[in-house]
């Protein structure tokens, strides 16, 4: 198939905070493959953990960051105060982070 991609080229992305502009976030990263889904919120975040089934989900982005060793990119669409811890754990483990800008 002319355009195909194959899977290994595809990239293992997690998304911290996917209740509200997270969930266009991961929109715009369909083709990769979600492999990791975290808010606080559960309920809120429901709707957005059930376009993406496959992907494992966890209200802690530590525990997430911890366990989920083959992340390649991490989506960070969580309230303004928590963006620079959140990145900087990513950044530190070597992930390549795409933080939401405060509106």
């Amino acid at each position: 198939m002319l355009g195909a991609q194959a899977p290994s080229r595809k990239l293992n992305i997690a998304a911290i905070g996917v209740g509200g502009m997270g969930t266009a976030n991961l929109k715009a990263c369909q083709g990769e493959n979600i492999v990791a889904l975290c808010d606080v919120d559960s309920a809120y975040a429901a709707k957005t953990f059930d376009l993406y089934p496959q992907a494992k989900v966890y209200k802690d982005y530590r525990v997430m960051l911890e366990k989920e060793k083959g992340i390649d990119a991490v989506i960070v669409a969580t309230p303004d105060h928590t963006h620079a811890v959140i990145t900087m754990a990513a950044l530190q483990l070597g992930r390549h982070v795409y933080c939401q800008k405060p509106p």
